[in-house]
C-alpha cells in the first residue's frame, strides 16, 4: 500500500541556505546528495508526496534533472523560490498555489505559508506549511504544522528544541533532513488542540 508524505524547503543548489539554516553540510553538493538520498530512502516510487514549496535554486535543466531523481508522485504547492519548478510544472501530479486535500478521512489545507485560520479549521482540518525554516514557534492551540526539512531535522535530532522557533548550532543530523509521514503528522497533531481565534467555533 502506498504511503503519504509531506516536505518543503529543500532549497537544492542553494549554497546560502546551508549557512542560514545551520544545516550540517560542508558544501551545497554534499547537501544536495544527502537530501536526495534521504528523500528516496523514505519515499517509494508509488507513494504520494506533497511538496510545499521552494524546491531548487537554478534553471529549468537543473530542476528537471532533480525531478528525475526523486521518487514518488509529487503534488506541488508553489513557494516563493520556485521559478525553476514552475518551468517543469507538467512533470508533477499537480501544481497549485494552495490546496485542500483529504487523506485517511482528514482534510488537510496545504500552503507554502503559515495561516492563522483556514477552511474547515473549526471542523478539525489540519494546516501544513513550510517557508519559515523552523523560525516560527509552534502553536499548541492550532492544528497547524511546519513540514519543512529544517523543522523535521530539529524534531528528530534535537527534540527538546523542536517547536521553539530556534535552530541549534550543533546536534542536527544529516539523515534527519527528510520528508515527514502522514502518521508522524497525526501523532504530532494528537498532542495539539484547536482553540478558535475568530467567530468560527465559538458557538
Amino acid at each position: 500500500m502506498k504511503s503519504t508524505w509531506f516536505i518543503s524547503d529543500t532549497h537544492f543548489s542553494h549554497a546560502n541556505i546551508v549557512r542560514f539554516s545551520k544545516r550540517p553540510f560542508a558544501s551545497v553538493e554534499e547537501h544536495d546528495e544527502q537530501l536526495i538520498a534521504n528523500w528516496n530512502a523514505s519515499i517509494r516510487p508509488s507513494d504520494d508526496v506533497f511538496f510545499l514549496g521552494d524546491l531548487i535554486f537554478g534553471k529549468r535543466d537543473a530542476a528537471l534533472a532533480l525531478r528525475q531523481r526523486l521518487n514518488g508522485h509529487i503534488h506541488f504547492i508553489e513557494g516563493n523560490h520556485d521559478s525553476a519548478a514552475h518551468s517543469i510544472r507538467n512533470t508533477f501530479a499537480w501544481y497549485r498555489e494552495v490546496m485542500m486535500i483529504k487523506v485517511n478521512g482528514r482534510y488537510v489545507w496545504l500552503s507554502h505559508y503559515a495561516h492563522r485560520i483556514w477552511d474547515k479549521s473549526h471542523h478539525g482540518a489540519w494546516h501544513l506549511y513550510g517557508h519559515s525554516h523552523h523560525s516560527l514557534p509552534d502553536d499548541p492551540d492550532s492544528l497547524s504544522l511546519d513540514v519543512g526539512v529544517d523543522a523535521n531535522a530539529v524534531r528528530l535530532s534535537t527534540p527538546d528544541v523542536y517547536g521553539t522557533g530556534l535552530i541549534p548550532e550543533v546536534g542536527l543530523r544529516r539523515e534527519t533532513y527528510r520528508p515527514i509521514h502522514f502518521d508522524e503528522v497525526a501523532e504530532l497533531m494528537s498532542k495539539k488542540r484547536f482553540v478558535p481565534i475568530d467567530h468560527h467555533g465559538r458557538h
